[in-house]
């Protein structure tokens, strides 16, 4: 199947996490900053390491993204959009535990959007 737009939102989130994945082992203090994490966690070095996992598994799964996109796999890609909607929930709870709320509800919802996508399989274009 040839390029269509509705190739555009996995192949964008599929950059975001590839490439937004590999900012923990450049500059933890900055991608911790920028996920909405608090000073007293974004500073903390410990916590740098512990992102830097984080950050690898987003690689992986940006790449895989790729991957299921390079082989046509477009039903795998929604499959896949529909399980990183999940991780907008894990992002926003964790964002909301510790009292960064605008950031907990972006994420919520990103990951509501990114889910809906994959769940209504709109890269492969049942809908």
């Amino acid at each position: 199947m040839p390029f269509s737009l509705r190739h555009l939102p996995p192949l964008i989130i599929g950059t975001a996490l590839s490439v937004g994945g590999m900012i923990p082992f450049f500059n933890g203090r900055s991608a911790m900053s920028e996920y909405g994490l608090p000073p007293h966690i974004a500073y903390s070095p410990e916590a740098a390491v512990a992102f830097q996992v984080y950050g690898s598994r987003c690689v992986a799964i940006g790449v895989a993204l790729f991957g299921l996109y390079a082989s046509g796999n477009y039903r795998g890609i929604d499959a896949l959009m529909g399980c990183i909607g999940l991780t907008g929930f894990f992002d926003g709870y964790i964002c909301w535990t510790q009292g960064v709320l605008k950031t907990a509800a972006f994420r919520v919802t990103c990951g509501m959007l990114v889910g809906a996508w994959g769940l209504l399989g709109l890269t492969v274009g049942k809908h």
